[in-house]
Order: structure tokens, then C-alpha cells, then sequence
């Protein structure tokens, strides 16, 4: 199966669960109670186009490449992405990329290149920080195969530290792949992004320079076509 219908398939199925199921991930109480929530209509699928954000207006793209050195022994994942986002008086951009390789020896599957994703921002044309994730090794979780990932965002001098979410509101099993990400600050979560079916959803947190770095981190992890759907 080639790259393009894998991705058109993962197109179909986010269409799918968003159809099929209205269920939000599974958020701390603080976060769900305290937060403003906050739809990104338009960056569900496709290449590029246009999104609605928090009263402003922006532009995204995105793509991903599959390539396989004797198919299935070695398999590496790449793919990148951009966004601008705009607002009275203010501007903010997004360069991403990500890298995974995987390789697959009979029924044995290795993650040779554990999957990370790193994108810089630019506030109004200067520099304004950036956003990491790697996937989590050694852990219950990885051994279980799920992709657990934890990171940071930095905006403007403001650090939250990331981890991924793996569960529905009121569902009991965690899926392999991140359903959304949650926003700490010093350990405790401020904010969070929903990116179960087409359109992603932002819980951001009252204080506004957290509230600024949640914005940037939803945004950079929206317009991420994830190599754990491919």
C-alpha cells in the first residue's frame, strides 16, 4: 500500500470517529473546569488550506513520506509541516518536522529511530521559541506498544511541559496511538488539545502567556500527520 492511499485511509477514518463518535479525550478536572474551549475548524485533513482559531484566521500545511528499503525490513517515517496564524496585532508562524524508523524482521518489530517531532516559532518575524516531543522508551507503556510521547513548548519565554493523552472520556482502554496532548505547568495541567476527528479542540488556560504557548503547541501538534496513523 503506497503512502497516498494510506493517507487518504487515514483521512476516511478521522472522518469515521469524528461521525461516529463525539466523545472528548480524557482531561484532568482542573483542566476540563477551568479552561476556555476553543474549536480549530479546518485543519482536520488535507495538504494544505485555511483554519479558524480563537477569533483569528490562518493558513497550514502538511505532508509525509513513507520510505521502505526492502519493504517491511526497514521503514523510515518523515514528514513536515507549517502554519500562520493571524490576529489583530499579532502574528505567529510554525515550521515542524518529525523522523521515525522502523525496522520489521519476521514478527519482530524494532523502533530503530524512536519518533520525534520538532517545530520553531516566530512571533511577528522574530524568533519566539519552539516545540519538542519524542516518544517515551523504557517505560509500561512503550512496552505495551502504545506511542506515548512526552515534550515541551516554549513561547516567549514560557515553558509547559507536554505528554500525550491515550484515552476517551468514560472509555476504560488506551489506544496505541495519542488521541491529544496535555499542558503542564510545574507539574500541574493548565491546558490541553483534542485531536480526535476532523475538527481539533483547544482547552486553554485563563493566564494569558500560558494561554499563548497552549495556542502555539495545539497548533503545532494539529498540523502533525502522525506516522502512528500511516
Amino acid at each position: 500500500m503506497n503512502l497516498t492511499t494510506k493517507l487518504a485511509i487515514a483521512g476516511a477514518t478521522a472522518l469515521t470517529l469524528a461521525g461516529c463518535s463525539a466523545a472528548p479525550v480524557a482531561l484532568p478536572s482542573e483542566v476540563r473546569q477551568g479552561a476556555e474551549v476553543l474549536p480549530i475548524t479546518g485543519m482536520g485533513i488535507g495538504r494544505r488550506g485555511d483554519f479558524d482559531f480563537a477569533g483569528g484566521q490562518g493558513r497550514f500545511t502538511r505532508g509525509a513520506d513513507r520510505l521502505a528499503i526492502f519493504d517491511p525490513l526497514l521503514v523510515r517515517y518523515s514528514g513536515a509541516g507549517t502554519f500562520r496564524f493571524d490576529r489583530p496585532g499579532t502574528s505567529l508562524e510554525g515550521a515542524c518536522r518529525y523522523r521515525q524508523k522502523d525496522v520489521n524482521v519476521g514478527v519482530i518489530a524494532v523502533r530503530a529511530r524512536p519518533f520525534a517531532y520538532e517545530c520553531r516559532f516566530g512571533r511577528n518575524g522574530t524568533d519566539a521559541g519552539g516545540l519538542l516531543i519524542e516518544e517515551v522508551r523504557g517505560t509500561t507503556a512503550a512496552a505495551m506498544g502504545r506511542e506515548a510521547r512526552r515534550g515541551f513548548v516554549e513561547l516567549d519565554g514560557v515553558r509547559l511541559d507536554i505528554s500525550s493523552i491515550h484515552k476517551l472520556e468514560g472509555a476504560g482502554l488506551a489506544t496505541n496511538q495519542p488521541l491529544g496532548y496535555r499542558f503542564e505547568a510545574n507539574g500541574r495541567p493548565v491546558g490541553a488539545v483534542d485531536l480526535n476527528g476532523t475538527t481539533k479542540t483547544v482547552y486553554a488556560p485563563p493566564v494569558a502567556a500560558q494561554r499563548e504557548a497552549v495556542f502555539a503547541g495545539s497548533l503545532a501538534l494539529s498540523v502533525l500527520w502522525d506516522p502512528a496513523t500511516l
